[in-house]
């Protein structure tokens, strides 16, 4: 979803999760709040709805990286999947495994 109030109340009542795509951490914080406002409308606890982010993998160093994930934390989102569109592109995959993730984890 973008966040908008009717995907938000949508999600509250009947949703696992609330995915967004390709936001700031600034908007994923508003995004976090506005899910939590829907929750308590509809009785719901906001924390048995999880925020999570698609993004393209960061081309930024691993210090970089490692920030701009931990300030999407600090917004609310809990899960992040990480989209690589460049199929042949092993090294970068490596890379997420090896250094990026456990760098986060």
């Amino acid at each position: 979803g973008r966040g908008g109030p009717r995907s938000l109340e949508l999600a509250a009542r009947f949703a696992d999760e609330y995915n967004v795509f390709h936001v700031d951490a600034a908007r994923c914080r508003e995004i976090r709040e506005g899910l939590d406002r829907a929750c308590e409308r509809v009785g719901r606890d906001p924390a048995t709805l999880p925020l999570s982010l698609m993004n393209p993998v960061p081309t930024s160093s691993l210090e970089e990286a490692v920030a701009d994930l931990r300030e999407y934390e600090e917004a609310g989102v809990v899960r992040v999947m990480a989209q690589h569109l460049e199929h042949t592109d092993l090294e970068t995959v490596e890379w997420l495994g090896r250094e990026l993730a456990p760098a986060v984890a």
